[in-house]
């Protein structure tokens, strides 16, 4: 009969949403945010610094700025991990906004540590 394979059917596709997994609710990370535009820098620029790598930093704000970073200097690490531009967003991604992490410039020839504290971005 007719209402007889309803039931079935019912049954069977009670059964198969039994086996979906159900949907994870989507995590969003918060990304913390160190508050500087890179400005270019060129090797030609890093050798006579004896640098390798570094961001020279072109605007600081934010937690950047309140930690005592300026415009021209040259952040050469983030809690003991050397950047560049590159590597930057990477390095920061392992921190969440509010963590408290030493950096490392380069101001004129003298090198500088700060405690930065992590803002958030907002996207």
């Amino acid at each position: 009969s007719r209402e007889r394979l309803r039931v079935e059917i019912r049954k069977i596709i009670a059964e198969e949403l039994q086996r979906v997994p159900k949907a994870q609710p989507r995590v969003v990370k918060k990304r913390a945010f160190l508050g500087i535009t890179a400005d270019d820098f060129t090797d030609e620029q890093r050798k006579p610094l004896g640098i390798q790598g570094g961001v020279k930093i072109a605007e600081a704000r934010g937690p950047a700025e309140k930690a005592g970073l300026k415009a021209g200097d040259i952040l050469l690490s983030i809690a003991g991990t050397p950047v560049d531009v590159e590597t930057l967003s990477e390095v920061l991604d392992r921190y969440a906004p509010g963590a408290e992490i030493e950096v490392k410039a380069l101001r004129g020839r003298a090198e500088v540590l700060l405690k930065v504290i992590l803002g958030e971005r907002k996207s």
